[in-house]
């Protein structure tokens, strides 16, 4: 196998799980919050397309830029689910007994075996060499646009936040969620600057 079809075959795998994820939590019946609220779903997506692109153009400067933030963003996901989201849910577990088995998919999918694959996926092929704290605080434009784009939905039409530490009616004020917001971009940009300070060493240098 060439050393060019190996890094394909794995942006594939990549997509496929992620898709999976994604679909999995479009078809559930249990949770009644809509998919594309999520930042995790809209990560995943981002991850999804991003691979597919890195399969069939992996030097497109985009291509180049938008891996890494994928791969922060899929893994902040995964990171924020188990350390926060889940200790806190009724069973402190990853499922609970209402889930359904779609749900126990995506959840599975997107937070279990996304983060790996899109880790291994960056590695693989070339990132940023130059100016590494200005792109990951670059990258923190997603969180930030997603946090902007959930607060204006909840203001002005049904949506529900489904994350309570960037729900204002949950946090007692807009300024808490601010202050949750910070920390959250905090925290990107460092797993950002630390996947490229890891992709510097460890990972692909060259051209795809």
């Amino acid at each position: 196998m060439s050393s060019s079809t190996t890094p394909r075959l794995l942006s594939y795998l990549t997509a496929a799980v992620l898709v999976a994820g994604v679909l999995c939590q479009f078809i559930q019946k249990t949770d009644p919050v809509f998919a594309l609220w999520y930042f995790t779903v809209d990560s995943a997506i981002l991850a999804a397309v991003v691979s597919l692109w890195s399969a069939h153009r992996p030097n497109d400067q985009a291509a180049i830029f938008l891996r890494g933030l994928a791969t922060t963003a899929v893994v902040l996901s995964a990171i924020v689910y188990a350390a926060v989201i889940a200790p806190m849910s009724p069973t402190g577990t990853w499922f609970q007994p209402w889930d359904d088995l779609w749900v126990r998919a995506a959840l599975v999918l997107m937070h279990g075996i996304a983060p790996f694959l899109v880790v291994a996926q960056f590695l693989t092929y070339a990132a940023p060499r130059t100016g590494l704290s200005r792109v990951a605080a670059t990258w923190c434009l997603w969180p930030a646009l997603y946090v902007v784009c959930m607060l204006t939905a909840a203001a002005f039409t049904t949506a529900r936040i489904p994350y309570a530490f960037l729900d204002p009616e949950e946090m007692g004020g807009l300024l808490p969620v601010l202050g949750s917001g910070l920390v959250v971009g905090c925290v990107f940009f460092l797993l950002g600057r630390g996947a490229l300070a890891l992709h510097a060493r460890v990972g692909r240098k060259d051209a795809s």
